[in-house]
């Protein structure tokens, strides 16, 4: 899909073994839109769709669930925004 430019395998502080998750950074922007087409994400449903006839992305024979994320500053703009258009935000 692109290069990656950083990449952190989730992994169990007790025992050091994977826990199933990453988090991915590609090197360049235009790779999230085809791993997110090919993962069959719907950007208006805000999820992965997918029926048990569709492959999406899969590695070493698991399939994966695919979910974009946003930068830190990207959501401090958002909320920014959000606050100046009146509306309110809580900290959980």
């Amino acid at each position: 899909f692109g290069d990656v430019e950083h990449c952190v395998l989730v992994k169990d502080k007790a025992t050091g073994r994977s826990r199933g998750s990453a988090f991915v950074r590609f090197r360049d922007q235009s790779s999230v839109p085809k791993i997110l087409k090919e993962s069959g994400y719907d950007i208006a449903a805000g999820r992965q769709v997918l029926d048990e006839t569709d492959a999406g992305v899969t590695v070493g024979g698991r399939r994966l669930l695919v979910v974009p994320a946003v930068s830190k500053t990207t959501a401090k703009d958002f909320v920014s925004e959000s606050v100046n258009l009146g509306g309110t935000m809580k900290k959980r």
